[in-house]
């Protein structure tokens, strides 16, 4: 599979199993990234800056945004305390051939493209999860991917538009000058505690 392009723009829609969607318009280049996801409570956008080591998220409506470094815990707690980090994913350096829990691999073609298509079993806290994936042998990104909790249908997400053939430069990944930010760690999650993994993610 050859090598990822430097720069990417893709559009992908996402579904959850409760029948909620998602479109995100996402922009890729020399490491840096741009986020735009739309649903139906909104829009946020989020830009990660490789050089800072940090990502900036805010919606466009607010005035205020938050920042993460790459090894900052989040602050968000379950109802067993648990801290959950924010894991910053490379996907220029992702080695889909060390995908953990692979159980097969094969070569063939979605919608007319080569892909290598992946099955993955891991289990989670005795949940048996299984993600299936399609990627693109051409930008080496996954364009399709289907996640099953213990057989049922959980989240899918599909790519609708991918191009590495458009113009951009580092100033696409600029935070605008009338936001406020805010350090994540000082920011009080603690509304949170209380709520089981199910609230938290919505089901």
């Amino acid at each position: 599979m050859q090598k990822q392009p430097e720069k990417l723009y893709i559009v992908t829609e996402s579904k959850a199993a409760g029948g909620e969607k998602s479109t995100t318009c996402s922009y890729i280049y020399n490491g840096f990234m741009r986020n735009e996801l739309k649903n139906e409570e909104g829009s946020q956008i989020m830009i990660y800056n490789p050089e800072e080591e940090i990502t900036y998220m805010y919606n466009p409506e607010e005035e205020i945004t938050y920042m993460f470094n790459e090894d900052l815990k989040t602050g968000m707690k379950f109802s067993d305390g648990e801290d959950v980090e924010m894991d910053q994913v490379d996907l220029f350096d992702t080695e889909y051939e060390d995908f953990e829990g692979l159980i097969s691999a094969e070569l063939t073609t979605l919608n007319g493209d080569e892909v290598i298509y992946m099955i993955a079993e891991v289990d989670e806290d005795g949940i048996q999860v299984q993600t299936c994936t399609w990627i693109s042998t051409k930008y080496k990104y996954p364009i399709k991917t289907e996640i099953y909790y213990n057989g049922n249908f959980a989240f899918g997400s599909e790519v609708l538009e991918i191009s590495n053939d458009f113009k951009i430069d580092n100033t696409f990944f600029i935070i605008p000058d009338d936001i406020q930010f805010v350090e994540f760690d000082d920011f009080s999650l603690d509304f949170l505690d209380g709520l089981d993994e199910a609230d938290f993610m919505g089901e």
